[in-house]
Order: structure tokens, then sequence, then C-alpha cells
């Protein structure tokens, strides 16, 4: 695939080198000699290098592209070009750039190390951890190298040996101290993994327990989604100093994370306790006493949160979901766009120059409407594609690589882009989250006609064959999410929990689990004598022909779901206590897929009862021949 060259200056125009000349004159001169057309290679492509260095990639890339035209190989150009077209996701661009570069200067060992960067970005860990040893090879102080050998290592799980990398990347003495810095440098990258293993590396170095250190562990284990494994260094970091309010909130924090309630107001009433100044406290108990459900308590906690910090995201956030959980989505659905603060979830730079939808006149204009989290979320969403399309504009969809034969269903899409690849030109881009807020959604209006998605011709004769030997009702089932999910650990069940559904007469259960790779399957029970063909399984649309073939899916909060609500199929959702917004509190069914019927925990944890309640209701449903009564 072509980089994407940006638009260069009208001929008029005076030229982005800084020459002062117009660009007819200088860089854009087609009749002038080398010597007559402006500053020479090494000037441009030092000019496009500090450009970058200054947050400007459309400069940088459009001033190594005039310093080409000088030097057709010039190694700190193509070196430019291949940064941007990382940053930009385009790895075999970025390659080819950094390649021809190292074609002039083979044994440079920062533009070794930069190929090592670009093949890190892309995946390859293997092939980066070679490529970054070879340039420590050639410069061994090349600290930066050191640094990122240490991510390439962590990627490929080489815990030890990325520590020793992450040591050897600090210039000077090795001591607690240190190590917390290089830690803090890591957190502000987002590199949690990374920063988890120097933080356990400098414990080794402190004598006794060294609250800050064991703090920071903790909370770099949460962002990585295990408040399971978090609990214990902060823990110990509250029996150090059990008078530092920090310590309690943030063992708070983990507690709520791992749907002890009650345990997580009790900490942050400590930490209410020793200092009332800081919102975080209260925007915890906020969060914890919506989880409750009890929505008096949880509001008057956020309220004293944005008392005292009005503009904090996070509280409005979390209050937000509180407000649309209890049915006020004209309050809510605004206050849900302060997710996008965070700025994991919009990586794309030009985004940030594209005006966003927030419910304008778009007849005629391109949309760009992009998936910004979890499958789920895209596949709750894109039911507002067709109407943006019957508005007058043209749609263009981003969204996951597993959802794009799917997606192809649609009405009203005039292309799909896989996530993460170069982004369409767009007269406006919207988050797909965000189309709700820009149709001016309420509760009673949600757009719900089902199916608004469709499995792709084809799809069916398959499954309709291998299911022909599945007697009586067929009943798919999703016993966990994604692992990687931060509140999977409460959204999914164990499999043993599984066992009463066995004693349902007139059932042939269809595995609908997938895993990532990389994490086990907690296999169904032996007694459910489970058909799995997930293996056959390649994406969504795979996944949609199977479920058009089922009488009825019932599955935790996870993408499955959505799917079988989308497709207007009969879904029974298992749903934790605490729940997710767009369920609401107390509803058996929601305004958001009609086919749709909620199995809630009565109390916090309590997924025995959910399953009795699914076994009750399928013994009223279907007889031991597997025909529906009624």
């Amino acid at each position: 695939m072509a980089a994407l060259a940006p638009a260069r200056p009208g001929r008029n125009d005076p030229c982005s080198c800084g020459s002062g000349r117009k660009y007819k004159k200088c860089c854009g001169s087609t009749t002038a000699s080398p010597a007559a057309a402006g500053p020479d290679a090494d000037a441009l492509a030092r000019a496009a290098l500090d450009r970058l260095s200054a947050g400007d990639p459309v400069a940088a890339d459009m001033l190594a592209r005039d310093a080409l035209l000088r030097d057709a190989a010039h190694p700190d150009a193509l070196n430019v070009l291949a940064i941007v077209a990382c940053r930009s996701r385009q790895f075999a661009d970025s390659l080819r750039y950094i390649d021809r570069a190292l074609e002039r200067q083979p044994r440079s060992a920062q533009l070794i190390m930069n190929r090592g960067n670009i093949l890190r970005e892309s995946g390859d860990a293997p092939g980066a951890i070679e490529a970054l040893q070879r340039a420590l090879a050639l410069e061994p102080d090349l600290l930066a190298a050191q640094f990122n050998l240490g991510l390439a290592l962590v990627e490929a799980g080489h815990d030890e040996a990325a520590a020793d990398a992450f040591v050897r990347s600090i210039d000077g003495p090795v001591d607690a101290d240190t190590l917390t810095d290089l830690a803090d440098q890591l957190r502000g990258i987002h590199r949690y993994d990374a920063m988890v293993v120097v933080l356990q590396r400098a414990l080794t170095h402190v004598s006794g327990e060294d609250h800050r250190l064991l703090n920071d562990l903790g909370m770099g284990l949460l962002e990585l989604g295990r408040p399971d494994l978090a609990e214990a260094p902060l823990r110990r970091a509250v029996a150090v100093r059990p008078d530092v309010a920090l310590l309690h909130r943030n063992l708070g924090t983990v507690m709520l994370e791992q749907g002890r309630v009650a345990d997580a107001i009790a900490h942050a009433n400590e930490a209410l306790a020793r200092d009332s100044s800081r919102h975080e406290t209260q925007c915890l108990l906020g969060a914890a006493y919506g989880a409750l459900h009890d929505a008096d308590a949880a509001d008057r906690h956020f309220r004293a949160a944005r008392a005292i910090a009005p503009d904090d995201a996070l509280t409005d956030l979390r209050h937000g979901m509180l407000l649309l959980a209890a049915g006020d989505y004209a309050t809510g659905l605004p206050m849900l766009e302060r997710r996008l603060d965070d700025s994991r979830i919009l990586p794309w730079q030009r985004l940030a120059r594209m005006p966003r939808w927030r419910g304008e006149p778009v007849d005629g204009k391109t949309v760009l409407v992009h998936a910004e989290q979890g499958h789920g979320d895209a596949l709750q969403f894109v039911r507002y594609v067709p109407l943006l399309a019957a508005r007058g504009a043209r749609v263009r969809v981003v969204a996951h690589a597993g959802l794009q034969r799917l997606f192809t269903s649609v009405d009203g899409i005039t292309s799909l882009h896989v996530l993460g690849a170069p982004l369409p030109d767009a007269d406006f881009h919207v988050p797909m989250m965000s189309l709700p807020l820009g149709f001016g959604t309420t509760r009673d209006d949600i757009p719900a006609a089902v199916p608004y998605l469709h499995a792709p011709e084809g799809a069916h004769s398959k499954w309709a064959a291998l299911l022909h030997g599945a007697p009586g009702r067929r009943v798919g089932l999703v016993w966990s999410g994604n692992p990687e999910y931060g509140t999977d650990r409460r959204r999914s069940l164990g499999a043993a929990l599984l066992e009463p559904l066995a004693d349902v007469a007139g059932v042939s259960w269809i595995s609908l689990q997938k895993t990532p790779p990389g994490y086990p399957l907690v296999a169904a029970p032996s007694a459910l004598r489970m058909h799995d063909w997930t293996g056959e399984l390649t994406d969504f649309a795979d996944t949609a022909g199977l479920v058009a073939q089922l009488d009825l899916v019932v599955s935790v909060d996870t993408s499955v779901a959505h799917l079988a609500g989308a497709l207007g199929k009969p879904v029974w959702l298992l749903n934790r206590f605490d729940t997710d917004w767009r369920w609401g509190w107390t509803a058996s069914t929601t305004p958001w897929y009609p086919t749709m019927r909620i199995f809630r925990q009565t109390t916090p944890g309590d997924w025995r009862g959910v399953i009795d309640a699914v076994r009750a209701a399928l013994d009223d449903t279907v007889d031991v021949r597997g025909t529906p009564r009624g």
C-alpha cells in the first residue's frame, strides 16, 4: 500500500521549507537546477526531523519528500518517512523506507534501531529483538535501543531479560529511586506490562517494604486488568503506611474492580477519613454505590467529586453511566463523551484535525464512523449507519478486521476499512458510541428494528448440515468474555456453574465460546455434551451463520450477545449485578434488542441464582423432545 502523501502548498504559497520563497520558485520548481531550487537535501532533511520532533508529521513528510527530489536515497529523509509511516501503521511502507536508508548507511545503529522499533510496532517481537541487539552491538551506549529492547523482550515474554535491558537503559546508578523514575516513564507511555517488570525488580533493591513501590506495582497490575493480583501489593502497602489515604483509595478501587463492593466502600471511607479533599475518593464512592444500585448515594458522591474538581473526566464519565443506567439519556449521553479524553481511545492524529460530527446536516457529506473499543460496542452501534445514510451522507466505516465481512450486510455503508489501517478522507468523523448523542437518542426512541445484521450468503448451509445431527432445541452458549477486558472476571463465570444446565432435557448445547490466542479455554462441563465447531469460526460472519441456525443463544455480556440481538435471534443475557449502563438496573428486557431477555444477579457475584433461573426458564419452554411449549 502506498504511503499517504500530504497535500503540497499552492504554487504561490510560501514554501514549507522555510526559505521565504514562493513554493513554485523553491521546492516546487520543475525547471530550476538543484542549486537554484532552494535548500539542499541535507537542509530539508534536517527541517523534516525538526518538524517531526515538534509533532507535525504532515510537514515532516512533505519536507522529507522534497529532500528526496534532490537526493533519492537520502537516509535521514527516508528515516523520517519510515517513522511517519510507522505511526500511521503502514508497516510495509515503513520497512521499505528504512531498508532503503540502510542501503546507504548499512552500519548506522540509529537506523537499525528504528528498523527494530518498526518490527516491534508491527507485532514482530523476535525480529525487533534481533535488530535492536544488532544496533547495540554497533553502539553499546545507545540507551534508546536498550529501552526499546526491553519493550520487545516484554512482548516476547522474556521478563527477566527485559528488566535487565531497562536497567541498562538508565545512564547512572541503579537504585530504587532510579527504577521508580523508569517505571514512571513506562507508565507515561501506557506500557504497564513493562512497568510491572521494572517495579518487581525495584522491590528487590530495597530493604523492607516500600509503600510507594508497592502502590505503583498494584496500580500497574490493575491497569493490566489483573485486580486479583493487584490486591496483594496494595494490602502490603496499607500495612506499611495505614495513614496514607491514597493507599486506601487505590485498594478500594481494586476491590471494586473485583466486585467486592462493600470492601471498596470501606476502604474509600478510610481514605475519606484521612483526606477529604480528593475528588478521586468521592468518585470511587459514587461508582461503588452505583454498583449497588443506590442512585441517591451515588449521585451525592459524584456531585461532591465535581464540587472539588469540576472538570474531571472520570467523574463525569462514571456519573454519566449512572444516569444512563437509570434511563436519563439526555443528561448521560453528553457525559459519556468524556471517555474520549483518554488518548488511547482515539489513537489517530488525523482525527484531531477532522471535525467531529455532532448532529449537523450531512447531505452530500462524507462521514467516517469508526469503532473505538470492543467488538460488542461496534455490533451495537452500527445500527445508526443506515440513519446517517438516510440523511444523505456517504458513510465510511472503520471497524475491527473480524467484523468486515459481516458489516457488508449493513445498509448505507459506502466503504469498509480495517481498524488500524490508514484512514480514508471524510468531512466528519464520529466514534460509534457517539452516534446516539448525535441523533439525540432517548431511552424511548432507540432505533431497535431487527435484524439490522445478516449472515452473508452461503454462511447458512454449512452450519445447517452440521447441526442436522443435533436433536431438540439448539441453544448456543457463551460463558466467558475476553480476559483482556477490565471487568471480565465479574462478567464471566466458571465452568462448574454451568453443570445444572445439563439437567435440562431436549436441548443440544452448541458452543459459541471463543478465547483470544494465548489464553486457556475454560471448558464447559462434559455433562453438557457440547457440540463445538468454534475452531471453524474465522470471523463474526461465520459466527452469524451458526447463530442463525440456532433456536436460542445464552450468553454472558460479551460480543456474541450483541450479535444475536442484532440478528434478531432470541438471546438470554447472563448479567452481573454491577451491570453495564446499557442494560439498566432491574428490567428483564432492553430497548436495544427486542429479542433479548436479561437474567440478573440478585446480589453481587451470585451466578448460581442466574443459572438456576435459566434452567427453570428452559424447563418451562422446552419439553423432553425439544419442542417449545405453548
